[in-house]
């Protein structure tokens, strides 16, 4: 079982938190908020309870997830939520992979102030979270976790994102946190599919050089 299924902890360190939490008690975000990939629950329980404590209007939140990232985890994450003061009213659960949820969005064309990536980190899936970006707001902000040279599925999509969207803005990077501002409204739609194409023939190849780099390095210590 994952550590978190047991601490009920947020997967982003401290240091990070506090960052994210310094911009958004800056900001006027009152509207709906998405959390895309969600562990037990730890970050969306401190992120509504920053809202709470400072006494502001809540928003309410979508959660994305399958659910099978540690056994029993939705009834974990419920459980967690009710423990720390959070209104399950507020939260809307959307218990699938990203891509299948997204069907709901574009049937229902949602707006979102504050966008949290922190699902899969292969490229092909992370490209895929950005496609929710057509639904944030002008003005709001963008999150995505485990930017690091760790996880190259996160970094290459997110810099590739920021590259071709010039009306994204990186506002922070704090550790593997890296906070984007959506300056204003797009030309054209985030995300295409020859660009998730290209995600998933990327993330294909890179698996298959790592197979054969590991095999030859495994052949090499044999000798």
């Amino acid at each position: 079982m994952r550590r978190s299924a047991i601490t009920l902890e947020s997967e982003i360190s401290d240091i990070e938190r506090k960052a994210l939490f310094k911009v958004l008690n800056e900001l006027s975000l009152k509207g709906t908020h998405l959390e895309i990939g969600t562990a037990a629950g730890g970050t969306l329980c401190e992120i509504y309870n920053i809202y709470k404590s400072a006494g502001r209007e809540i928003p309410n939140f979508w959660v994305v997830d399958p659910m099978k990232y540690f056994p029993n985890q939705l009834d974990i994450v419920k459980k967690n939520l009710i423990s720390k003061g959070v209104d399950l009213t507020k939260i809307r659960f959307l218990q699938n992979i990203s891509s299948v949820a997204l069907k709901k969005a574009f049937s229902e064309s949602p707006e979102f102030d504050f966008i949290l990536i922190d699902g899969s980190h292969k490229r092909k899936y992370v490209t895929q979270d950005l496609i929710w970006t057509r639904f944030l707001k002008e003005g709001g902000i963008l999150c995505a976790h485990d930017y690091s040279m760790q996880f190259p599925g996160v970094t290459k999509s997110i810099d590739l994102f920021l590259k071709k969207y010039e009306n994204y803005k990186q506002i922070l990077i704090t550790e593997s946190l890296v906070i984007i501002k959506k300056e204003k409204t797009s030309e054209n739609y985030e995300i295409t599919n020859m660009m998730v194409l290209r995600a998933a023939m990327h993330g294909f190849f890179h698996q298959i050089f790592k197979s054969i780099k590991k095999r030859v390095s495994t052949k090499h210590s044999l000798t």
